[in-house]
Parts: C-alpha cells; structure tokens; sequence
C-alpha cells in the first residue's frame, strides 16, 4: 500500500509572457535548459509523454534552470510529493 500526498504551487513569471509552445517545443526547450544549468543528460529520463524524470537530486542546478524559465516568461507549477510505502 502506497500512500501519496502533494502540494502544488503555481509560479506567474514575473515576465512577459511568451508564445505558446507545442508539447515537443516544450520538451526541447526544457532539455536544452537543463543541459546549459549544467544537469547531466544521461541522468534525464522520460517516463510518458510530458514528464522527465532526474535520476540525481541537483537542487542549485534546478533552481537555476527555474530562474532561467521564468526570465523566459514561463510559468512553473511546484509540486512537492511525499510517498509512504506501508509493508
């Protein structure tokens, strides 16, 4: 038995906004994104259409890609999961 909580947060850029992007847009926009915040590619995995998973915890790394979406204009939505696994 699993038991998931979360938390969302939504984060209006500060920003003008950009043009609207297409999914594949957005995910070679994002890929390209994390590679320049220095996050390792092989350590970037994509579970289904429009999720990638980080196999690695690189917290600066991430807050410095979020810094660079939102000077972007996009918008972030934080989700913080917590999963309990009861044996």
């Amino acid at each position: 038995m699993v038991l998931e909580l979360s938390k969302d947060f939504v984060h209006s850029a500060c920003a003008k906004t950009t043009t609207k992007r297409s999914e594949a847009e957005m995910r070679q926009l994002l890929l390209q994104l994390m590679q320049s915040s220095g996050i390792d590619p092989d350590k970037i995995v994509e579970k289904r259409e429009g999720i990638l998973e980080l196999k690695d915890d690189p917290k600066i790394k991430l807050h410095s890609l979020m810094l660079r979406a939102e000077e972007m204009g996009l918008e972030i939505k934080y989700t913080k999961k917590t999963l309990i696994e009861i044996c």
